[in-house]
């Protein structure tokens, strides 16, 4: 069966079609449109779509489809935003509207060792090799000086962090 047609008997099932157990909404779609629930989880998989959009279609929450498909082992691609389509059609936004998609970094400036930049920017020049920005972020929202910070590698107690510097 092409998916045309797939969509097309999808399309004739009334909302609100749906209702008791899963087996029971199962049936149900049989009866309506001919079809198995594997054909239509099948249908949902190759065109992008995700176990939520699967599962709204048969009104349950998607655990339930998920766990359901799971017991009787079938096991579907559901790549939803990674759909070459889905993709495309992301790039393509990402394009229009990059703030978006940018992920957020404070982009306040700091001053540490005479020097007033980005933290990403201390971070490159005078971080500690074992730190990341996200670390780096939490100590400064904890109160620790930028100084200490920047240096002192993971696992060193904030407090009086100062006494863990080399001298």
């Amino acid at each position: 069966m092409t998916p045309e047609e797939i969509r097309d008997r999808l399309a004739q099932v009334p909302a609100g079609s749906f209702t008791g157990g899963t087996a029971d909404r199962f049936r149900k779609l049989y009866q309506l449109t001919g079809l198995s629930w594997r054909q239509v989880l099948q249908y949902y998989a190759d065109i992008g779509f995700r176990w939520k959009d699967a599962a709204q279609f048969f009104e349950m929450h998607p655990t339930t489809l998920q766990a359901y498909a799971y017991k009787r082992q079938v096991n579907f691609g559901f790549n939803g935003h990674r759909h070459p389509e889905t993709m495309a059609a992301r790039e393509k936004d990402q394009k229009q509207n990059p703030a978006k998609y940018r992920r957020f970094h404070n982009r306040a400036n700091y001053r540490a060792f005479g020097k007033t930049a980005s933290l990403e920017e201390l971070l490159q020049e005078f971080g500690h090799e074992s730190l990341n920005w996200a670390c780096v972020n939490s100590r400064i929202n904890r109160g620790w000086p930028v100084e200490d910070a920047l240096t002192l590698p993971n696992g060193q107690p904030s407090g009086s962090a100062s006494i863990w510097r080399d001298t």
